[in-house]
């Protein structure tokens, strides 16, 4: 009797941790939308319900919204997600107003692609954004005037590109970002007038290149930079007067590779730089 006893009790327990178990899977599979998911205008008149509905967090594929022209202007529907497995791309969407509904994203498996949005003018709704494992890609946003979303960012996978951005005048956001995979580009940003809050840069795995950002006098934001892994760029840019934020990077040997300036305010070369000729002065 004491046995049968013992044997239904510990079978209950058994059915009861099974079916926890079940409800657990049944409940994170709820909330992960497999494949890619488009965001457009059938999108908002057929899908956009069922999404906010189900409060899905994880996308296994890609994210894309893309060339929208006047249709999208608001992605305030995404604001469960948390993780996108592939690509985030928000392109030529020329009504969306901001990117309100990305605040609890902290992980972009692919890239994050942001160009040719017309009306977005902050990246603020990024704020919990820790991590892109491909490249970052900002550019043509005529109207980007901060960065400061990025500023929890400590990791960009590949490549990290800023082009075009008409009225950014300062990184202040990139405050945190500590390495770049690939190679960092600054080009053709003819407000940006320093670089300092890449201060806490220590690694750029491929070339660092600055190219036509008329306004940026310094390198002082690369004060911090240990390597440099293949080579540095330095063109075109006609106020930029003082290279001694690379003087620690060569003197400490973390860069050894193809070194070329042209068309600067100054010109020094990597040895003026390492023997303190670093500015005219």
């Amino acid at each position: 009797m004491k046995f049968s006893n013992l044997f239904v009790v510990v079978l209950f327990f058994v059915t009861f941790l099974f079916s926890c178990s079940s409800e657990e899977v049944d409940e994170q599979q709820s909330i992960i939308y497999e494949g890619d998911l488009i965001i457009n205008r059938e999108f908002e008149l057929t899908k956009k319900e069922e999404f906010v509905k189900r409060g899905y967090k994880i996308v296994t594929g890609n994210v894309l919204i893309e060339d929208n022209d006047q249709l999208i202007v608001d992605i305030s529907f995404l604001r469960n997600l948390t993780s996108i497995e592939g690509d985030l791309r928000i392109s030529e969407n020329d009504n969306l107003q901001s990117l309100h509904g990305l605040e609890n994203l902290n992980l972009v498996e692919g890239f994050l692609i942001i160009t040719d949005n017309s009306s977005i003018s902050d990246l603020d709704s990024l704020e919990k954004l820790s991590r892109v494992g491909g490249s970052l890609i900002i550019g043509g946003n005529l109207n980007l005037t901060s960065l400061h979303g990025l500023a929890k960012l400590r990791l960009v996978g590949e490549s990290l590109l800023l082009d075009g951005n008409t009225n950014l005048s300062h990184v202040e956001g990139l405050n945190n970002l500590e390495s770049v995979g690939g190679s960092l580009q600054v080009q053709n940003n003819p407000g940006l007038f320093n670089i300092d809050a890449l201060k806490n840069l220590t690694s750029i795995e491929n070339a660092l290149i600055l190219h036509n950002n008329k306004k940026i006098k310094d390198l002082e934001g690369f004060n911090g930079l240990a390597v440099v892994g293949r080579e540095i760029i330095l063109t075109q840019n006609l106020s930029l007067e003082s290279f001694c934020g690379l003087q620690s990077l060569i003197k400490n040997k973390g860069f050894k590779g193809h070194y070329y300036v042209s068309d600067n305010y100054y010109n020094p070369s990597k040895e003026d730089i390492f023997n303190g000729n670093c500015n005219p002065s």
